[in-house]
């Protein structure tokens, strides 16, 4: 994933469980395949990269924009991310990836009268950093930030794809269980 997906402080909680998961996969081939996973070194040197480019969080929230449809939506599964972070065209860009993610995790997507103030806001946020720069209008915006109509695998399969790890996990715990009774009936 890229490290603007969470913040510094979320990422080495993440990374643990990424860890485990990948161990797992490591351990028990069979069900997954085997996984290489890093050395003790590599970790550190992906943790310092992630943590280092990571999410900047908005904090604290202006009160001018609490209830705003990019409170509402943007901060609704991870910390609020800071508007100055990217340009207009790069946060175009972010909003597709985002809208995408809503629809693998069955999120309501934002509404496009929604989408269209999110896109001011961003493009009034990035106007006052980037005087300069020539941002697109809030009107390219709302149409970059428009969902996507086609679908791929993970979102055709009804986000079946984003469950692996809980699958993994199940199975691993029901295969614990049936050596346990197993065992208990042969004695």
């Amino acid at each position: 994933p890229g490290p603007g997906r969470h913040t510094a402080t979320e990422w080495p909680r993440l990374l643990e469980k990424m860890n485990l998961l990948m161990d797992l996969s490591n351990r028990f081939g069979n069900l997954m395949g085997r996984v290489l996973t890093p050395t003790e070194g590599e970790r550190k040197i992906i943790e310092s990269y992630l943590v280092s480019n990571a999410l900047l969080p908005m904090e604290p929230i202006p009160e001018a924009i609490k209830g705003h449809a990019y409170v509402r939506h943007c901060g609704s599964c991870h910390a609020l991310p800071d508007p100055k972070q990217h340009t207009a065209a790069a946060w175009a860009q972010v909003v597709q990836r985002m809208l995408a993610s809503m629809k693998v995790m069955k999120y309501e997507p934002p509404s496009d009268a929604e989408l269209r103030a999110i896109a001011a806001y961003l493009q009034n946020q990035n106007q006052n950093q980037n005087q300069n720069q020539n941002d697109i209008e809030v009107s390219d915006l709302s149409t970059v930030f428009e969902q996507p109509e086609e679908d791929n695998l993970m979102m055709s399969s009804g986000g079946i794809l984003a469950l692996g790890p809980f699958v993994l996990l199940a199975l691993i715990g029901l295969f614990r269980w049936f050596l346990s009774h197993t065992k208990r009936g042969v004695q």
